[in-house]
Formats: C-alpha cells, structure tokens, sequence
C-alpha cells in the first residue's frame, strides 16, 4: 500500500507542537530555578550593593563627626562650668591689673558674670585712691577730689561667690565695649570667672547695676 505524503497543514501543525513541547520544558525549568531561588536568600539580600554600603558610610562618617563634635563641646562646656565653692572671699583687683580698663569712666564699667549661658551685672565697687595709696574719701575732712576715672592705684571689688562660667566669645560680643576677664583659681581646686566690662562709646549704654550691697557707710552730721 502506497502512504500519502501529510498535508502542508498537518506538517504546520507538527512544527507547531513540537515548538509548544519544547517552550513547555523551559517553562518548567525557569518554575525550577524560581522554587530555587525563593528558598534561599538572594544575592541583595545577604550582601548590600555598593550604592547601598556607599550611603551607609557617607551617614556614618557625619554621624561620627558630629559624635566628636558633641564630645568637644561638652568637653569645652565642662571646662568653663564654675567649680568654685568658696563664698566669703572677697576679690580686690587693682587698677593696674585690669589694663584694658585704664583711664576709662569708673561709672561706665560693670562687673559681669556669664550665668544659664547669660550674662548678668553681679555686685562690685570701684574704691579710688590716691597716689599715696590714700582713699579717695568723697565727704569729711579727709574729702578728696577724684577724676573718676580708673587709675593703677584704684581698687576694684567683688565677693568671689558672685562669679560665675567662662562665657563664650560669641556671648561677649558686645558692641562698643572693652573687657577684662578675670579667672579666679583656688588653690585647693576650683574656677570661675567674671568680666569687667566698660562702655566708654556714649552712644551704647551700660546695663543697670545689680541691685543690693554687701557693704554699707554710714556717717554723722560731721562726716565721720
């Protein structure tokens, strides 16, 4: 018996079902390789790509910074905190030991001290004196005429429990004045610190005095 040859159609389809054969395999090898690779972690998982471990350690090295920042500051901010505990000593500066005071308006100068990160007049007095190392008494027989201003013989005073942190250069920029800073240091541990401060410009008024004294004068109707 003699066999046909197939139809162009059934060779078609033929081609077309061993084409679907062979995408069906494949498609069961990729279902495979996808089973595989849900079980196990991927490859972004286990190691961060280089982007990601880039942004890490540009973060950390500002955090890292600012770390060593915060650590200076505190540092710095230990440094200037008072540590004094004496309170019944008085503090007498001569006007020679306060150079950048020299020759301005007694008047016009304040005692400052750097308290909550602020500055606030505490007590002090100027007391002048003579070249002879004289008060310079302002009533009684022994009245003397003063130019009122600070001369090297002057005396400066304050109570030594009134003084206060060191204050930063920022806190003492204060316009149209000059300064003295004073660090007083015990022997035995401890500091503070207070800044004369003058306002010889007219145009920039000094703050008011701090209110109350430690001391008092009293005189009769002779002036003694």
């Amino acid at each position: 018996m003699r066999l046909r040859r197939p139809s162009r159609f059934a060779r078609q389809l033929s081609r077309f079902a061993r084409q679907l054969s062979r995408f069906a395999r494949q498609l069961s090898r990729f279902a495979r390789q996808l089973s595989r690779f849900a079980r196990r972690p991927s490859r972004f998982a286990r190691r961060p790509s280089r982007f990601a471990r880039r942004g890490a350690f540009a973060l950390v090295v500002p955090l890292i910074a600012l770390g060593v920042l915060l650590s200076r500051a505190r540092r710095a901010t230990a440094e200037g905190e008072k540590t004094l505990r004496r309170t019944e000593d008085p503090v007498v500066l001569t006007g020679a030991e306060v150079p950048k005071l020299r020759g301005l308006a007694s008047d016009r100068v304040r005692a400052l001290a750097c308290r909550e990160g602020k500055l606030v007049p505490i007590r002090f007095q100027v007391d002048a004196r003579t070249p002879q190392l004289n008060y310079a008494w302002t009533s009684g027989e022994e009245a003397t005429k003063d130019r009122g201003r600070i001369d090297d013989d002057d005396e400066i005073v304050f109570m030594a429990r009134d003084a206060g942190d060191r204050a930063s250069p920022a806190l003492l920029d204060l316009p149209g004045t000059q300064r003295q800073e004073v660090e007083l240091q015990d022997p035995s541990g401890g500091r503070a610190w207070v800044y004369l401060v003058a306002w010889p410009d007219p145009e920039h008024e000094p703050p008011e005095r701090a209110t109350g004294s430690y001391v008092s004068l009293s005189t009769d109707a002779s002036g003694a």
